[in-house]
């Protein structure tokens, strides 16, 4: 059973997702956009942020809450997946994933716990 997940202060400025450059299923194309976003914005934040990517070596990496996701737990199994974390110095690291079905950005714990259950 997933919870409900809180979105969190938006220490990079990017949201509303709606605002963010995104084309689908090109999740570090979408990554990577970001990070020229933080940049234009904010110089001295982008060493607080990292392009995580996701995967394994049989490339089937399950992950929950994905707006692909045909099933009530928007389950998605991808080949590999890049989400992007920024955890700026005295915040709670957040987690902006336009495939998502969570907030936009959402606090990496819970991020975690509804993706990958853990």
């Amino acid at each position: 059973v997933i919870s409900v997940v809180m979105s969190h202060v938006d220490i990079c400025g990017l949201a509303p997702r709606e605002s963010c450059p995104h084309t689908a299923c090109y999740c570090e194309e979408n990554v990577w956009k970001l990070c020229e976003v933080v940049q234009s914005k904010s110089l001295e934040l982008l060493e607080s942020c990292y392009a995580v990517f996701i995967s394994n070596p049989a490339r089937t990496v399950p992950i929950c809450q994905q707006r692909t996701g045909r099933s009530s737990d928007g389950l998605a199994v991808w080949d590999y997946h890049v989400i992007f974390v920024c955890h700026a110095h005295g915040q709670q690291a957040v987690v902006y994933d336009h495939d998502s079905r969570m907030p936009f950005p959402c606090e990496f714990g819970a991020y975690c716990r509804a993706a990958f259950g853990l």
